[in-house]
C-alpha cells in the first residue's frame, strides 16, 4: 500500500506524528505500507527512515529555524504570501538568486543525517524534473536528494533542475492520501491573493482528483500554525484514519 502526503507548507514538518501512528499500527512489522512523500513531508520521513527513535526531536530542534529560513509558506494563508504583487515577480527574479539556495542547502546539512537513500527503503522521495517536464523518485545521496525535494518557486531557484512536485502535482499518486487543506479558510480580498490563489487552485484541483483516485484520504485543517505538538498531533490522528481504513480495505480483498 501506498500512502502519499503532500509538502507545499512548512507545516508539514508535522507530517513525524503520522510516523508515530504508523509504528502503531500491527501491520508496521511487514512490508504492507510504503511511503511517498514530496516537498517538507520529506524531511521528517527521510528522519524517520534513518532512525525512527530520534525523528521527533530532531522535528522539534530545527522546527523554529524552518519557520524563519522558509519564510514565505511558513504561515498556511495566502493573504501573508500576497502581501505585495511583487512576489510574482520574485518568483521568476529567484531563479537568478543562488543565495537563498545556499541558506536552505545549509539548513539541510546541519539537520540531516548523510545516508543513502535507495529503492529499498520504504520512504520514497519525489521531485519535478523541470528538464524532463515529469515527476521522478530521487535516490542517492540523502542531503541532495532533500535539498531537491524542498525546493519552492517563490523563495529558490531550482537545483540541477528539480523542484518541490508539491508546487507542481500537489502530491504523490498513492492507496492513501493525507494532506492539509489549508485553501479552505482563505477568502481572496486584493488582487494578488486572487492571482496567488489561481495558482494553488490548480495544484488543490490536482490533489483532489489524486484523492478522489486513491482508496482512501483525508484532509486536515490548522488553526496553530506555529504549535508543532498541535500539528504533529493532528498527522497523528489523521494517520490512524488512512492506516487501519488501509489495512480494513486489504483484509477485506483477501
Amino acid at each position: 500500500m501506498r500512502i502519499s502526503l503532500g509538502g507545499d507548507v512548512v507545516q508539514y514538518l508535522g507530517t513525524v506524528g503520522f510516523f508515530k501512528a504508523l509504528e502503531e499500527s500491527e501491520d508496521m512489522n511487514s512490508d504492507f505500507f510504503e511511503i511517498h512523500c514530496c516537498g517538507f513531508s520529506c524531511i521528517p520521513a527521510i528522519l524517520w527512515q534513518y532512525d525512527s527513535k530520534t525523528s521527533y526531536a530532531r522535528v522539534s530542534k530545527m522546527w523554529g529555524e524552518a519557520i524563519k529560513l522558509f519564510k514565505s509558506v511558513s504561515n498556511p494563508s495566502l493573504s501573508r504570501m500576497s502581501k505585495s504583487i511583487s512576489l510574482l515577480y520574485n518568483v521568476q527574479k529567484k531563479i537568478k538568486n543562488q543565495e537563498e539556495n545556499e541558506k536552505m542547502i545549509e539548513f539541510v546539512q546541519k539537520w540531516v543525517p548523510k545516508f543513502d537513500i535507495d529503492d529499498t527503503l520504504k520512504v520514497k522521495v519525489h521531485a519535478f524534473d523541470m528538464s524532463e517536464k515529469k515527476e521522478k523518485m530521487l535516490f542517492g545521496n540523502s542531503l541532495e536528494v532533500l535539498s531537491k525535494a524542498v525546493t519552492y518557486p517563490i523563495d529558490f531557484s531550482p537545483i540541477d533542475n528539480y523542484v518541490s512536485l508539491a508546487w507542481v502535482f500537489g502530491i504523490p499518486e498513492g492507496d492513501g492520501i493525507i494532506y492539509i487543506d489549508w485553501l479552505n479558510s482563505f477568502t481572496p480580498q486584493k488582487a494578488a491573493d486572487y492571482l496567488l490563489l489561481s495558482t494553488f487552485s490548480r495544484t488543490s484541483k490536482l490533489i483532489k482528483d489524486r484523492s478522489n483516485r486513491s482508496r482512501f484520504s483525508t484532509s486536515i485543517q490548522i488553526s496553530d500554525v506555529r504549535n508543532l505538538s498541535v500539528i504533529s498531533n493532528r498527522f497523528y490522528l489523521a494517520g490512524k484514519k488512512v492506516v487501519e481504513s488501509l489495512a480494513m480495505l486489504s483484509k477485506g480483498r483477501r
